[in-house]
């Protein structure tokens, strides 16, 4: 019996351990001029955006990520650096966040998650 509840528990860990989790992540510019380019980085995984027009939005999706943050790194068209880390992931939830680029490349961050079932 004690088997059976040995199998159980580590059968339960690997699939806590492969659930599939999301981010989308929606980037809006709004910065009154051209995002020349934007690299978001979760966990070790990168993503980039050029040429992002003022008033044009973005939305990226990442899968599989494990505990992490957001790292931005981009320019706008006027040689002003986007930079920051930003808010959490956590394994087994899915996120939705959203960066509003503003003048002087500020970054305006929010969040929401939804745990796994």
């Amino acid at each position: 019996m004690k088997n059976i509840y040995a199998i159980l528990l580590l059968l339960g860990f690997m699939a806590s351990c492969s659930s599939e989790n999301f981010i989308t992540v929606n980037v809006s510019n709004n910065s009154g001029q051209l995002i020349k380019k934007l690299r978001i980085d979760v966990f070790g995984k990168s993503q980039n955006i050029s040429s992002l027009e003022n008033g044009e939005s973005v939305t990226l999706l990442y899968r599989n990520l494990s505990d992490s943050h957001y790292t931005l790194n981009g320019e706008l068209k006027d040689g002003s650096r986007i930079v920051g880390d930003y808010g959490y992931v956590t394994h087994g939830m899915d996120f939705e966040a959203t960066f509003k680029i503003h003048k002087g490349g500020k970054v305006e961050f929010s969040s929401r998650s939804e745990e796994r079932r």
